[in-house]
């Protein structure tokens, strides 16, 4: 079992075996990860796919240790996840939180956003 860890500094370790190995460096603090199996996006075996959150606005996208794809929300996510839809004719949905205050009550608001990623050469 594999467990993905991001630090302050960003950078991104898989943690295998109880050793930490560097998967990445990115431009912000991160704050969550999930991994994607390959065969979940595309009809190829490889390595997962990685989405990031991190302690600013942008979201990345990351393949075998290199940033594939990169946006920026027009907020910090708080926390990201992927649905990964049963039908093959459906593409996985990034779901991104935003914390956010109304009024005195603090609510998470859900943001969804729809992958498009292609094979990668």
């Amino acid at each position: 079992t594999q467990a993905l860890l991001g630090d302050d500094s960003g950078r991104l370790y898989v943690l295998d075996n109880f050793k930490m190995e560097p998967y990445a460096q990115l431009d912000y603090p991160v704050t969550s990860a999930v991994a994607i199996p390959l065969r979940a996006l595309v009809d190829q075996d490889g390595p997962d796919v990685v989405v990031c959150a991190t302690r600013s606005s942008m979201i990345y996208v990351l393949h075998a240790k290199k940033v594939v794809g990169a946006f920026a929300a027009d907020f910090w996510p708080s926390a990201i996840d992927v649905l990964i839809p049963s039908s093959p004719e459906m593409r996985p949905t990034i779901v991104i939180a935003e914390n956010k205050a109304v009024g005195t009550q603090n609510a998470c608001v859900l943001h969804k956003v729809a992958m498009h990623i292609k094979p990668v050469e």
